[in-house]
């Protein structure tokens, strides 16, 4: 039953603008018919954008389990493509992967190419808004098409965090909100690795950030109100403060100018064993410390998306 196609999986809560842009981009990687989109509550919107894909529509429902039960669902529902498909990429929907353009493959020739025993994250990126540097640059349209949102921003930041698992070729147990992962049972060595070949492009600050973010906050606010003392989707919370804050560190320190995302990185990311047992593994830097310096894409990668 097993092939050699490529699975890209997605779960998403409105985000209507990114959803489209995710399906685009995704269907020219691995083929639309080849897309699964998990609805968490019913769009019709979403039911337009995903015609012809594998979509699914689940009632909604957020409570402090959430976080828990998404992980959990996820994990067997790219097990079970894992079925049929030679690998699975699971994103958030503001998640965006790319092949590095100096690589002289097709993604998924890429991906069928490499060892299927590893889990494979991608060099997270988090998007610069344009205006964090160019006061006079235009701002997100919320009312506009989203199209190659890297053309206009083009200055990105090194997000370790945002090294996620994404592409698995066998079944993999996530950490919760997939950014690194478990090894149950005797065997305890890692299952994962950094691919720099591999860039993600983390849309969360420059599209729809106040509506999408504001709606997440209401959800948790309302959870808190029946919990007092959940601690889940602490990073969630007050959408104002994370976006005031990303961009007051990046205007503190001084821009590192155009850059490969691969040379960025080089010798300063290591692969690190969080717990014991069971044996959880993710990216961070060599000296610990978050990235506060932005950099600007080459041209070649603001087509990417």
């Amino acid at each position: 039953m097993k092939t050699d196609k490529i699975a890209a999986m997605t779960m998403v809560y409105g985000s209507e603008r990114l959803l489209k842009l995710w399906v685009e981009h995704y269907g020219r990687l691995v083929g639309h018919e080849h897309l699964c989109v998990i609805s968490h509550g019913d769009n019709p919107v979403h039911r337009e954008i995903c015609q012809g894909l594998n979509h699914i529509v689940l009632p909604r429902a957020f409570d402090k389990t959430f976080s828990l039960l998404r992980t959990k669902m996820v994990t067997n529902m790219v097990d079970a493509f894992l079925s049929a498909y030679h690998a699975v990429v699971f994103t958030d929907v503001d998640e965006f992967i790319a092949l590095d353009p100096a690589v002289d493959m097709s993604f998924a020739d890429y991906l069928r190419a490499q060892d299927p025993t590893m889990a494979r994250a991608p060099i997270g990126l988090n998007v610069v808004p344009a205006e964090v540097f160019d006061p006079e640059a235009p701002k997100d349209d919320a009312e506009a098409p989203l199209s190659h949102p890297l053309r206009i921003n083009h200055d990105v930041v090194f997000a370790p965090h945002m090294c996620k698992p994404m592409v698995t070729y066998k079944r993999t147990s996530y950490i919760h909100g997939f950014h690194g992962t478990v090894r149950y049972g005797p065997n305890q060595e890692a299952d994962m690795l950094l691919d720099p070949n591999l860039v993600q492009f983390h849309l969360k600050y420059i599209v729809d950030y106040d509506s999408r973010y504001k709606a997440l906050t209401a959800d948790l606010d309302a959870v808190r109100e029946q919990h007092p003392d959940t601690k889940n989707q602490q990073h969630w919370k007050d959408a104002d403060d994370v976006y005031s804050d990303f961009v007051a560190r990046l205007r503190r320190n001084p821009h590192l100018g155009q850059a490969r995302p691969a040379d960025i990185i080089d010798g300063k990311v290591e692969l690190v064993r969080r717990n014991e047992k069971p044996a959880a593994y993710g990216i961070r830097t060599v000296d610990g410390k978050r990235p506060e310096q932005a950099f600007t894409l080459p041209p070649e990668f603001r087509e990417l998306i």
